[in-house]
């Protein structure tokens, strides 16, 4: 006797919603997607921004009338997500907190973290069409600031420090920690929404490590990010095709009510130093450099102690993640291809 499906059956033309889509990795998230054959509907905060109407262009041309962005003022606000995910099949959550924000204090950045999730979730809880759903959490929510050395996190584990540091020190706490509080306060909520109404969607988290890589659009290089006091790494192009791996219907069954780290390099600034030095040494004297030390050679081997276990998307999509040095090398072509265009000289 045949079993009745949570999922939605119907055949649907594929959208997926990308929220934060001007983003580090909503840009690369809707890119990902649109390569797919996916049409996307973005939202913004404003969408009279140059970095708006930069990115409609730029994906105006390369997917003709496959690109779309809406503005959402406010995230926090109940229905501010309904006329967003009409007809949309799936989505992708990654719109939270503006970096700025955090130096208003830990109340309005976990409020709307944690608020803007059920928000959305709220909206595609109401809309049949919709079959996945999509949130970006960090691997924040999982690894304390102050790990265990040694230890190897798991998609198991939870940052259980981060919201009692925040209550303790209230506006006084560091951006970075207030930031990992608002992960994990958004993702047990997103969890917890999940217990309690058992969406007949698919629910999956990302937490990544630190993106590197530049963001998409044009003048991507200006997005280039790097925390320089988090040493696990991942390419923000693996990100975005996780995405779209989890927001494949096919997939539902493979990654409902699941986490996935994507945090799979771990890389001291030293060996950020020496790599680069080795693909470029026209550019980077090392043995001027202050990471040479005592050393004179260039020297690319260093311990790669991986602080997170990372390879559960990797068996479930069969796809590895990009190679380190990679990563970095394609990142300094960018920008060398960004300041060129800009008739600056490297």
């Amino acid at each position: 006797m045949a079993t009745a499906s949570k999922y939605s059956k119907k055949a649907v033309k594929p959208l997926a919603v990308v929220t934060g889509v001007t983003g580090y990795i909503g840009a690369r998230t809707a890119e990902a997607q649109l390569e797919a054959g996916v049409f996307v509907r973005g939202t913004s905060r404003d969408i009279s921004t140059s970095r708006v109407r930069a990115l409609i262009e730029h994906f105006g041309k390369r997917f003709p009338g496959k690109f779309e962005v809406i503005q959402v003022p406010d995230i926090t606000v109940p229905g501010a997500f309904d006329d967003v995910v009409k007809d949309a099949t799936c989505i992708a959550h990654l719109a939270g907190p503006i970096l700025s924000a955090l130096s208003d204090g830990p109340e309005p950045t976990i409020h709307v973290a944690v608020n803007g999730t059920l928000q959305i979730l709220e909206s595609a809880h109401k809309e049949d069409s919709v079959e996945n759903f999509v949130y970006m959490s960090s691997a924040r929510a999982i690894r304390p600031h102050y790990a265990d050395k040694g230890r190897t996190y798991t998609e198991s584990d939870w940052n259980e420090e981060a919201e009692g540091y925040v209550e303790f020190w209230g506006a006084q706490a560091r951006g970075t920690v207030v930031y990992a509080a608002s992960k994990v306060a958004a993702e047990r909520a997103l969890w917890k929404f999940c217990d309690e109404r058992d969406p007949r969607f698919s629910v999956t988290a990302i937490n990544p490590g630190h993106d590197i890589f530049t963001c998409a659009g044009p003048d991507n290089v200006q997005k280039i990010l790097v925390f320089l006091d988090f040493r696990d790494f991942v390419d923000v192009r693996d990100v975005a095709c996780l995405v779209v791996f989890a927001s494949k219907p096919y997939n539902r069954h493979e990654v409902d009510r699941k986490r996935f780290v994507a945090a799979p390099h771990h890389c001291p600034l030293r060996a950020i130093a020496r790599i680069l030095a080795y693909y470029y040494p026209s550019i980077m004297d090392f043995a001027k450099s202050p990471f040479a030390g005592s050393r004179r050679e260039v020297d690319r081997t260093y311990t790669k102690r991986n602080a997170f276990k990372s390879n559960e998307s990797v068996r479930l999509s069969e796809e590895g993640y990009i190679p380190w040095e990679k990563t970095l090398v394609d990142t300094v072509e960018a920008m060398r291809s960004f300041l060129q265009r800009n008739q600056h000289h490297v």
